[in-house]
């Protein structure tokens, strides 16, 4: 319904299939089946990728062979999964509606559309600038390698301090700023999930807590699916 203008947009194509697969597994079996097939995409990437961008601006007028410009890992897969992470970033209300709106725009129903056209409808229905997020995501390659870390410290009255540093290790990419959830597991059984934004490198995080905290999970639900952490 939508072709994609030259072949650097081949993602909005291949990705597109590769995520609505996953979104019609959800819809017949639950989020579950959803998450599980954007994990798998998410797997073959991370233990083949390349380590090219999804677009890449050369190819508007000089197509790379075949093997690279339709690469399982990167222009189905990866984009695939890219498209998790904006709805991870939007919440599904906004990232939805981004959709509907693209899907039936009568400038792009049974047209063409570009990488940047797609850009700005997505900053424009959503009322955000996500042009940071489609930067490191779509037009840099790889992802971000996390190895944080965290102190926890008995303070005053029975409070104590956690403090949680997000540091990125990659050395083949830039920094990836993204949101992140933390979920605090406490000594007495109960948890607690905050979401921060992740900005720049080596930032830190204090929060104080009137439970004694037993252990720190980074993105519990792995919705940072195109990432790994190291210990």
């Amino acid at each position: 319904m939508i072709t994609p203008l030259t072949w650097s947009d081949i993602w909005l194509n291949e990705g597109f299939a590769t995520f609505n697969e996953a979104v019609w597994y959800g819809n017949q079996k639950g989020y579950k089946d959803y998450k599980r097939i954007i994990m798998y995409e998410a797997t073959k990437y991370l233990s083949r990728n390349p380590g090219w961008a999804i677009y890449e601006k050369s190819w508007d007028v000089s197509a790379p062979n075949d093997d690279m410009l339709f690469n399982s890992e990167i222009s189905y897969s990866k984009a695939g999964c890219v498209l998790h992470l904006l709805r991870y970033v939007l919440g599904d209300s906004t990232f939805f509606k981004c959709l509907n709106v693209y899907a039936t725009d009568p400038d792009y129903m049974y047209g063409n559309v570009t990488t940047e056209q797609f850009i700005n409808l997505v900053n424009e229905v959503s009322g955000k600038d996500l042009n940071w997020f489609f930067d490191e995501w779509i037009y840099k390659p790889n992802h971000p390698i996390y190895k944080n870390k965290y102190n926890i410290d008995e303070v005053n009255d029975g409070k104590w301090n956690v403090s949680y540093t997000i540091n990125q290790i990659q050395e083949n990419a830039g920094f990836f700023k993204m949101p992140v959830e933390l979920k605090v597991i406490f000594e007495n059984g109960k948890d607690s999930t905050i979401k921060v934004n992740n900005d720049y490198n080596f930032q830190i995080y204090t929060f104080e807590f009137n439970n004694k905290p037993k252990k720190i999970y980074f993105d519990p639900d792995n919705q940072i699916v195109l990432k790994e952490v190291k210990n």
